[in-house]
């Protein structure tokens, strides 16, 4: 089995939680499970996190630019949705995944902070 972690960003950067934002594309080709964590901090930020798949093509870019990878077709994974009212630390898990990209959105309501998300993917290959 292996195991692969990685950070989990937007252009390099970790998340600003006084906006919404999406993170950059995460390539699922050899991921079958996949642990998210964020640990968010800040004053009060209040939102939504939940987890988006798509099955476009895109590309894997040799410079490893999310904006040159071609992916615009998102749709939600259904039960991903967590409601934030607090700094803290959130999970995901994922089993069995099928969709060949992945992405973080955040949601803002109100509050400030900032939010470091890692994922750690186990692969059967």
């Amino acid at each position: 089995m292996r195991t692969t972690n990685f950070p989990i960003q937007i252009s390099g950067a970790n998340f600003n939680l006084a906006s919404s934002q999406n993170s950059d594309p995460i390539n699922c080709d050899y991921i079958d499970t996949l642990a998210i964590q964020a640990v968010l901090t800040g004053t009060s930020p209040t939102g939504t996190l939940k987890l988006q798949g798509s099955c476009d093509v895109g590309t894997r870019t040799l410079d490893n630019n999310p904006a040159n990878n071609a992916v615009t077709n998102w749709t939600d994974v259904s039960g991903s949705s967590q409601a934030i009212s607090a700094t803290g630390n959130y999970m995901f898990n994922i089993s069995d995944m099928s969709w060949k990209w992945l992405r973080v959105v955040w949601t803002f309501t109100s509050g400030t902070g900032a939010a470091v998300i890692r994922g750690n993917g186990k692969s059967k290959n």
